[in-house]
C-alpha cells in the first residue's frame, strides 16, 4: 500500500485542500479516488495566483433557436487526475 492512499483513506468524506500543477486549488470534500483520480463534491475553487474563492463553473453554448452566448452552469463535483496534484491538506 503506498503513502498517498494510505493518507487518502484516513480522508474519505473529509474537506480536504487540493493544489494541481495548474496553480487550481480545489476545497471540496472527498468522496471517492483511486490511483488515476479523487472525486470531490461541494466544491470551492481559486487559483494561486489571485485568491478570490467561487463555485466551479462551465460555460456552455446556449440551446438552438437563442440568440447564442453561453449559458453557466455551476459544478457541484469535480474530478481531480491524481497526475496533476502536486499537495493535498486535511481540513478539520
Amino acid at each position: 500500500m503506498n503513502l498517498r492512499k494510505r493518507y487518502l483513506d484516513d480522508l474519505l468524506g473529509r474537506d480536504i485542500l487540493v493544489v494541481t500543477v495548474d496553480s487550481r486549488t480545489y476545497k471540496g470534500r472527498l468522496i471517492e479516488f483511486d490511483e488515476e483520480a479523487m472525486l470531490l463534491d461541494n466544491v470551492i475553487e481559486t487559483s494561486t495566483r489571485e485568491v478570490r474563492w467561487k463555485k466551479p463553473e462551465v460555460a456552455l453554448p446556449s440551446g438552438p433557436g437563442t440568440e447564442g452566448g453561453n449559458t453557466i452552469h455551476p459544478l457541484e463535483e469535480v474530478m481531480v487526475l491524481t497526475k496533476q496534484v502536486l499537495r493535498i491538506w486535511r481540513l478539520d
